[in-house]
């Protein structure tokens, strides 16, 4: 979710709180990159997330779990 709707996902956050370790991030909106940067589809969108995860969450943690939330 991009900008002040991530703050609808309290509720969530703070219950999954109780229990993980709650990692958050928010996303720039899309239509602001420009096109030099190339394509940016769904395809290059789940390869960005997969790196991510890969890159700076798996090596601290010993098991990872994804809750994405799509802003439609």
């Amino acid at each position: 979710m991009s900008g002040h709707f991530a703050t609808l996902l309290r509720g969530t956050a703070q219950t999954l709180l109780a229990d993980h370790d709650v990692y958050i991030t928010d996303w720039h909106n899309a239509r602001d990159v420009g096109v030099r940067h190339g394509e940016f589809g769904f395809d290059e969108f789940i390869d960005h997330v997969i790196t991510f995860l890969d890159r700076e969450m798996a090596p601290r943690l010993s098991a990872l779990h994804l809750l994405a939330v799509e802003q439609i």
